[in-house]
């Protein structure tokens, strides 16, 4: 900022030392904290210029003037801000709008009956459209209607300000901050921010993060002062859950160790450095690693301090970080083995949550049968826990079985299981070769009763078109059960087996192989119709098919074509093709078929005159 100069009526042109001295970009960057004890009130009204106080600034200087003031406000330099426009008798909007929001504040003005000179600033002075974090009081009544009111008429005024809007702001948060814990304006503002901020922590205020933050920005609380204060507040909260050594911020209850990731990270965002944070909970893992026989309590803040310092690396995205945590954490998984502290185990995998870097930790379990608990319910991560530990089951234990239903059970992963059950059941299938001794109809008894229970088990998942396989699949072996003795094979027949099987054999058993093998369109049947029907004149066959099948146009005229085809036919192949055009119900398809195939009494509709008949099917076959 230039120097301005004042131009005295009786003297020449001298420099002001007082805003010749100011620095405005470094008011802007400056990284002290906001006096709060500032906006204690002097006096008792909002405007420090009287009226007809006559102003030795000009337009350009007075527009300079009001941002010099709007940084010292910023900076929460209020009483000089006054000083300043006293000394240069200018009335600056913005120190009459600080000091009004501060009137509100202590209650010393009311949203009803606010100065002319705020009032006429409220109707001349567009709003900057600047949106604060929302509140919500916790309990009704006509004191927090009132706060309310304040609240809003403390954000009108902070979005007329043009250079004070950061100043406003603070007003504000600490205004919330009063009205959540329940304690007066001026009480907040004279105690040490620190407190404050571990006070709102401390509370039960469904909005104490939100509000955290923003008197963090508000007072200007540096990232590596907060994130000193966070971690010392972590660790001090652990060691006083743990019955510790009480220690200075042992009252500020900001963690506990059932905390979810989730809520932590509304505690971790308070920190604007998250690596910071990170690093500071890193720090002090590693320092209470240094004893030979840790005790739990000192295993336990160690393995806590290493998932929240994870926690912090990744929201910040520091792949160093994350690599560092996983190093520490392979060191001291190590002592927790050595210890036998399993708990601490599974909490370590499951808090950090790299399931594919820390398979160690699941092999560990494995080893020494405390693999169950992992598989509790209520561990963290349970939806990227479950899907990892069955990819290292079907991995490294593929054929321990027994450990993947546990895992597919306890987190009702019904579709992993039932496909386990039926992948087991057609393995053994493949390899089965059939014979008539008690070996194959063991296997058999396990392969069915396999695919019975994946079909349940899909049905619970709502899996129907899997359920509906897997019972084809049991069904098939059931017959292959009942026919073993007769030396037939159903199982692991290629196409033209089952072709040949559907065309041999009754049709309900040929119905059982063609779902089982997936030859359930209507065309598959074509051939078994006709060589059962058409040609041995099994009309029980047919008659089966048609209360599963609907005896479609498509069927009719492939069977037709193939009778139409035989070179040559007996009488007893056209009196079982003139039964096969009975079960046909549509009319005009039956006679167009009849004409065709030259079989004249197919339905005894005709009259004994030929020459009738043969002009009606003429017609009919020409439709």
């Amino acid at each position: 900022l230039s120097p301005t100069f004042y131009r005295h009526p009786n003297q020449g042109h001298a420099p002001l030392p007082l805003l010749s001295t100011l620095s405005v970009s470094g008011m802007e960057n400056s990284t002290q904290i906001f006096q709060l004890h500032q906006m204690i009130p002097t006096d008792t009204v909002p405007i420090v210029i009287e009226k007809g106080g006559k102003t030795t600034l000009n337009k350009e200087e007075s527009e300079v003037f009001d941002m010099v003031i709007g940084r010292l406000l910023n900076a929460g330099w209020i009483k000089q801000a006054k000083e300043l426009a006293i000394l240069f008798q200018h009335e600056s909007p913005d120190l009459t709008i600080v000091l009004c929001c501060i009137q509100l504040a202590h209650g010393k003005l009311s949203p009803d009956h606010l100065t002319e000179d705020i009032m006429e600033l409220l109707a001349n002075r567009s709003p900057r459209n600047l949106i604060g974090p929302s509140f919500l009081f916790e309990e009704s009544g006509a004191k927090n209607k009132i706060s309310t009111e304040i609240i809003q008429m403390l954000q009108q005024l902070s979005e007329r300000a043009m250079h004070s809007h950061k100043c406003c702001l603070c007003i504000i948060s600490c205004f919330k901050i009063a009205v959540a814990l329940r304690k007066s304006f001026n009480s907040v503002i004279i105690a040490d921010p620190f407190d404050i901020l571990a006070e709102i922590l401390s509370s039960l205020h469904t909005d104490k993060y939100t509000l955290a933050r923003s008197f963090v920005d508000s007072v200007n609380i540096q990232p590596k002062e907060i994130a000193g204060f966070l971690s010392e507040c972590t660790a001090a909260s652990l060691q006083s859950y743990m019955g510790g050594v009480e220690h200075e911020y042992s009252r500020v209850k900001v963690y506990e160790p059932h905390m979810t990731t989730t809520q932590f990270m509304d505690l971790c965002c308070i920190c604007t450095d998250h690596a910071l944070l990170g690093s500071h909970l890193l720090s002090m893992s590693k320092s209470l690693s240094g004893s030979d026989k840790p005790s739990e309590e000192s295993l336990l803040v160690q393995v806590e301090m290493l998932v929240r310092a994870h926690d912090c690396y990744t929201l910040d995205c520091s792949v160093d970080g994350i690599a560092e945590v996983l190093k520490v954490s392979r060191e001291i998984t190590n002592i927790l083995y050595q210890g036998k502290h399993y708990k601490l185990m599974v909490r370590l995998l499951t808090g950090v949550g790299r399931f594919h870097e820390m398979g160690y930790i699941i092999q560990l379990l494995l080893e020494c049968d405390e693999f169950e608990s992992l598989v509790h319910p209520e561990v963290e991560k349970m939806e990227q826990l479950r899907v990892a530990l069955m990819k290292y089951l079907r991995k490294h234990c593929r054929h321990d079985h027994e450990k993947m239903e546990m895992v597919a059970l306890k987190f009702r992963m019904y579709r992993e299981l039932a496909k386990t059950r039926e992948e087991r059941g057609k393995k053994e299938l493949r390899k089965l070769k059939l014979s008539h001794g008690s070996d194959s109809i063991q296997i058999l008894k396990r392969v069915f009763a396999d695919f019975r229970d994946a079909a349940k088990i899909y049905a619970m998942d709502d899996c129907l078109a899997n359920s509906d396989h897997c019972l084809s699949q049991a069904r098939l072996v059931a017959l292959q059960l009942s026919l073993l003795q007769s030396g037939k094979q159903l199982i692991n027949l290629d196409a033209k087996s089952v072709q040949r099987f559907m065309e041999d054999q009754p049709f309900t058993e040929a119905l059982i192989v063609a779902d089982a093998y997936r030859h359930g369109l209507l065309a598959d049947w074509v051939n078994p119709l006709y060589n059962r029907v058409v040609i041995k004149g099994d009309m029980r066959y047919l008659s089966e098919f048609t209360a599963v099948y609907p005896l479609n146009s498509s069927i009719m005229q492939d069977l037709a074509s193939k009778y139409l085809l035989e070179r040559t036919k007996s009488q007893d192949m056209t009196n079982n093709m003139k039964k096969v055009l009975g079960y046909c119900s549509n009319l005009s398809l039956k006679h167009k078929l009849a004409h065709q195939l030259g079989l004249r009494d197919v339905t005894g509709l005709y009259s004994s005159d030929h020459t009738i008949n043969d002009g009606f099917l003429a017609d009919v076959a020409k439709l």
